[in-house]
């Protein structure tokens, strides 16, 4: 029924008005002939409203003379009628080509401004920042996006309340977020820097306190760098008086780092058997689901490898679809006997990824010290580097201390 209302509105139709005696005979000779009436009402005792397509109206001619009623339109519906109207409506269409281009042009300009991460005074004083430097509502996208990265800088160097800001455009919307800069609260009490490990200083950069080391000294764990403890001497009372103050700084000195690694002669190496078992599957959120492949998981020994595509990322996590391929093969773990070059190259390739870990900068060549050791090989790796051996640590006096003299603890 639904279906033939959407096709009578699009071809059109009409309401008519039916008067006569014989309503009952009207309606079955058009029924009878193939026509499609609808909505069949009795408003008086000889008159009934029907709706009728308009081809079907130009054929009922000789069927209202047969059955001696007198028939009548009482308004047309539909898309050919109301298209009709449209066309003639001249205003309508100017308006609505008006109001379209009028949103399209709207939706290239960035209107709004959205701030993430500061409230307030400083909300407001940043986006007063913002409009200085070029982002202001009402710019072009097009053109705001050109100077994304100008905008960040002049706005970061005039903030200096944030440590990191980015913009991004959506729509007519640039949001601003802000990453606000958190100041360590100041220590209540003094404190030194001591070393951290042994080494050659060959930098001393003092920021608050005294400095007790020069470059070239060469100081072992736990000397005292820079001194939190300041002695002066009252002018009124001409008494010393002493001060503990944070002590602060930069005392580079270099280091040297030794890494081992233990190689095995003898390693386990997997053999594969057979081809390969694929199975694939689509993930969506946290539910899996096989598509083709299968595979006993406990029959002898495998190993697995898992590829992932994914095909929608989605705005959460739990709405991400992609697309696994799991690749099983049976193996068989034999025994290897490696070569001299061989153990070498793994050893060489086990302390390449551990030296990432290793904190300064690396001067030079690092020294290679080879040892066997029966079914292993030891290697051990020494790193000269450069880097900051100050540490931070409680001031700790006695009374006959010496630091005020300038000798180390």
């Amino acid at each position: 029924m639904w279906f033939n209302r959407i096709i009578s509105f699009f071809t059109g139709y009409v309401e008519i008005v039916a008067r006569g005696a014989q309503l009952e005979k009207l309606i079955n000779l058009l029924t009878g002939s193939g026509l499609f009436l609808w909505d069949i009402k009795k408003i008086a005792p000889e008159v009934i409203t029907a709706k009728l397509r308009n081809h079907g109206f130009l054929m009922i001619r000789p069927f209202v003379r047969k059955s001696g009623t007198m028939v009548k339109i009482y308004r047309k519906r539909g898309w050919p009628c109301l298209r009709r109207k449209i066309i003639k409506r001249k205003m309508f269409w100017f308006g609505a080509v008006l109001t379209v281009g009028t949103l399209l042009y709207l939706s290239t300009l960035t209107l709004f401004i959205k701030v993430d991460g500061f409230s307030g005074a400083e909300r407001e004083q940043l986006i007063q920042t913002l409009k200085r430097a070029g982002l202001k509502p009402g710019t072009p996208t097009k053109e705001l996006f050109r100077e994304k990265r100008r905008i960040e800088r002049d706005a970061i160097i005039k903030t200096p309340e944030a440590v990191w800001l980015g913009i991004n455009f959506k729509g007519v919307v640039a949001e601003v977020k802000v990453v606000k800069r958190k100041n360590p609260p100041p220590p209540s009490s003094g404190c030194d820097l001591i070393a951290e490990r042994d080494g050659l200083i060959t930098k001393v950069a003092v920021i608050r306190g005294r400095a007790v080391v020069k470059e070239g000294d060469v100081v072992a764990r736990g000397d005292l760098l820079i001194s939190g403890r300041l002695s002066r001497i009252d002018p009124e009372t001409g008494t010393v008086v002493v001060e503990n103050i944070p002590a602060s700084g930069i005392v580079e000195a270099r280091v040297w780092h030794d890494l081992e690694v233990i190689q095995p002669k003898e390693v386990w190496r997997a053999h594969f058997l057979n081809k390969q078992n694929v199975v694939y599957s689509i993930r969506w959120g946290n539910r899996t689901r096989r598509i083709w492949g299968n595979v006993n998981r406990l029959e002898g020994e495998r190993v697995w490898e898992r590829y992932r595509k994914r095909i929608f990322y989605g705005r959460n996590p739990d709405r991400v679809v992609e697309f696994i391929k799991d690749v099983w093969q049976a193996v068989r773990w034999r025994k290897t006997t490696l070569s001299l070059d061989e153990v070498k190259w793994e050893a060489l390739r086990e302390a390449k990824a551990k030296q990432i870990f290793l904190k300064g900068l690396v001067n030079g060549i690092p020294n290679q010290t080879w040892i066997d050791e029966g079914d292993f090989i030891k290697l051990i790796m020494t790193f000269e580097m450069t880097q900051d051996i100050a540490m931070l640590a409680p001031t700790e006096r006695r009374i006959n201390d010496r630091s005020d003299t300038g000798e180390k603890n």
